[in-house]
């Protein structure tokens, strides 16, 4: 299918701007993403940064759960809930491993992996 151009709004800044999408992409919401996506207002470029950075903790997630696709949908949840703010830090505990997520001062989302090991005998 053929790109055409369109034109979207920034949801930051107000600002119109063209866009190519397929010819059939007529929502306005869609647009204005895009149009958002692409803009370089400061808001757009900030926004375009925490979406990497929260791919990249779900590419974490995915490298230290690979077998484990339950957990893996949690924890990618839980990063969702602390990015957005609904809450300040989840813990997961899963087998010996306990993974954390919480924001820093730079309002980074943080990510932890403890093992735990207790050897226990009972007789």
């Amino acid at each position: 299918m053929a790109l055409v151009e369109k034109t979207g709004v920034c949801r930051f800044c107000g600002q119109m701007k063209i866009i190519k999408v397929k010819e059939n992409d007529e929502d306005p919401d869609f647009l204005n993403r895009v149009a958002t996506q692409e803009c370089n207002c400061p808001q757009a470029q900030e926004e375009r940064r925490h979406e990497m950075k929260r791919e990249a903790a779900g590419q974490w997630i995915e490298n230290m759960l690979e077998h484990n696709e339950g957990a893996q949908k949690l924890c990618k949840e839980a990063v969702e809930a602390v990015y957005t703010g609904a809450t300040g830090k989840v813990t997961v505990k899963t087998g010996k491993y306990t993974y954390s997520f919480e924001k820093n001062s730079k309002n980074d989302i943080v990510a932890k992996r403890s093992f735990s090991d207790t050897q226990e005998e009972s007789f």
